[in-house]
């Protein structure tokens, strides 16, 4: 792709609504890039909060910001990609965060890898006031292909995901009719383009927060989501599909039964895990989640339950301990 001089060589898609909280720490995650070659794109999606207030500060020529009626991430993020130029385009989520040599490690892959069309890196989950969870994304690495990322979403989050724009323009924009999985269906998308064109790069590189109001946490807008992707994908791709669709419905139904329990949904959770056995259970066999799952929720039936709260409470705590000691995520900044 040819580009003018002052074209810069990363855009920075970010799509925003009532963020108000985290905004100003997402653009600052950005603007203190070691590699400073971008432009950032901030597309308020009609915030009803004082997002677009908090940006106003800012004063980096990099930085643009463009409101819209509210239409969905989807859109907002199909509006900044056809806004931007760079040859390469990143995604941030309004309230995520990126460590400071995010970019430059996914350029230099990007530049010495000419096959691949996509990276992504490991996330750190953090919580609502920037805490450490203890959890981080599925430690994959490498390249992963089609049948592997429907199997599961490994790249976790979009703002994980730095891409060349050829890529996108060839797989498609965002589908703004799916409620939820736009990332996944569009990451598929790009999968199936050439081979092995998706590549982890193992470190953690993204901050990705869990809060409250999250479609992560709405189980049941997530399954009609999956639904329409796997019949969309059945469509492009029918062999590749068949080969694994048991795999990846174990292990969807496997991850909504996780969803449920985290909202205290027992009932729901239990349903939900026996409809991932109803899949490929041997797939399951060897997932150390499905059996961490089983036995909370063994737990919450046999025992009592300010016991299980309790029990509960101390897998969660020993859980964030396991992971380097970031109390807050800014310590990985350097702040």
């Amino acid at each position: 792709m040819k580009t003018s001089r002052r074209d810069p060589l990363v855009s920075v898609v970010m799509p925003a609504f009532n963020v108000e909280r985290f905004i100003t720490r997402s653009v600052e995650s950005v603007l203190g890039q070691t590699f400073p070659d971008f432009e950032i794109v901030v597309v308020d999606d009609g915030s009803t909060d004082k997002t677009v207030e908090m940006l106003l500060p800012f004063s980096d020529h990099r930085l643009r910001i463009i409101k819209q009626a509210h239409s969905g991430s989807s859109a907002a993020r199909n509006v900044g990609v056809e806004l931007t130029t760079g040859p390469y385009i990143a995604f941030l989520d309004g309230d995520d965060l990126w460590a400071p040599e995010k970019l430059d490690r996914h350029v230099k892959f990007l530049e010495d890898h000419p096959e691949v069309d996509l990276t992504f890196s490991h996330s750190h989950v953090i919580d609502e006031n920037g805490l450490s969870t203890g959890r981080v994304s599925r430690l994959v690495h490498g390249y992963i292909s089609f049948r592997r990322l429907l199997i599961e979403n490994v790249v976790h989050n979009g703002s994980a995901v730095v891409m060349r724009r050829d890529a996108i323009e060839r797989a498609g924009r965002f589908d703004v009719t799916l409620p939820s999985a736009v990332d996944h269906d569009l990451w598929l998308r790009v999968a199936l383009a050439r081979h092995n064109n998706i590549c982890c790069i193992p470190q953690v590189l993204t901050f990705y927060r869990m809060r409250e109001g999250q479609v992560t946490k709405d189980w049941r807008r997530m399954e009609a989501s999956w639904t329409m992707l796997i019949d969309k994908m059945r469509r492009l791709a029918p062999a590749e599909v068949a080969a694994v669709e048991m795999k990846a419905r174990s292990g969807f139904y496997r991850y909504l039964a996780y969803i449920a329990y985290e909202t205290t949904q027992y009932g729901e959770s239990r349903a939900l895990f026996c409809k991932a056995w109803r899949g490929d259970c041997a797939h399951l066999l060897f997932d150390r989640r499905m059996w961490l799952l089983a036995a909370a929720l063994t737990t919450r039936t046999v025992l009592p339950t300010p016991l299980h709260r309790q029990l509960d409470r101390l897998a969660r705590d020993f859980r964030s301990r396991r992971e380097a000691p970031i109390d807050r995520v800014e310590a990985a900044h350097g702040n």
